[in-house]
């Protein structure tokens, strides 16, 4: 009986522990992906981020959102070269863990218009949901009658929109070793950077 009780204690009190930590640490991750390093880093503090996003050769700029420790949503921004065009994606992930939509927004500066595109994701594929353009001011545009509505590649009205990778798994994403519990590095140094995955 002595042997029982010590042992749901220890049980109890690593409970206790494991919920505590995940109760106590930062609800958020700020990413960057610096190209000439080919890494992605981890910030716990935003003005750090920020500062470090001025100075650094950055493509993919980003946060992690954790509810109850666990990841459940991730942004990410993707900028062309040329400043053409900027890509915001918001992905929703469930207590399992399982990505279940991207919502993508597309700032075509040289159209002068927005794209708003609604994926629901499938473990295989990402299904289309909606596409729709509209004005900085959201006004809903015309669809371009020349265009495909059910391609992912495509223009509108002449100006070519970019074909962005549509993540389907946590474990896909070129920065995942954020994503495990069990990285606990961050937490305890406020920023820390793994090599990318492609």
């Amino acid at each position: 009986m002595r042997s029982s009780f010590k042992v749901g204690a220890a049980l109890v009190a690593a409970l206790f522990s494991a919920t505590a930590w995940a109760q106590a640490r930062p609800e958020k991750l700020w990413l960057l992906e610096d190209t000439k390093k080919q890494q992605w880093c981890a910030y716990t503090d935003q003005q750090r981020w920020e500062a470090e996003r001025e100075a650094t050769d950055w493509r993919t700029a980003g946060t992690i959102d954790f509810t109850d420790g666990k990841v459940s949503r991730i942004f990410l921004t993707v900028p062309e070269d040329k400043g053409e065009w900027v890509v915001s994606d918001t992905y929703a992930v469930n207590p399992m863990g399982v990505i279940e939509s991207l919502v993508r927004y597309t700032d075509q500066f040289k159209g002068g218009f927005f794209e708003k595109s609604a994926y629901w994701i499938e473990d295989t594929q990402a299904v289309l949901l909606s596409r729709e353009f509209l004005t900085p001011d959201d006004t809903v545009l015309p669809a371009d009658p020349a265009a495909k509505q059910d391609e992912a590649s495509h223009t509108y009205h002449g100006h070519l929109l970019p074909d962005l990778k549509v993540w389907l798994h946590l474990v896909d994403f070129p920065f995942s070793a954020f994503l495990e519990k069990t990285h606990t590095e961050v937490w305890t140094t406020g920023r820390t950077c793994t090599a990318s995955v492609r």
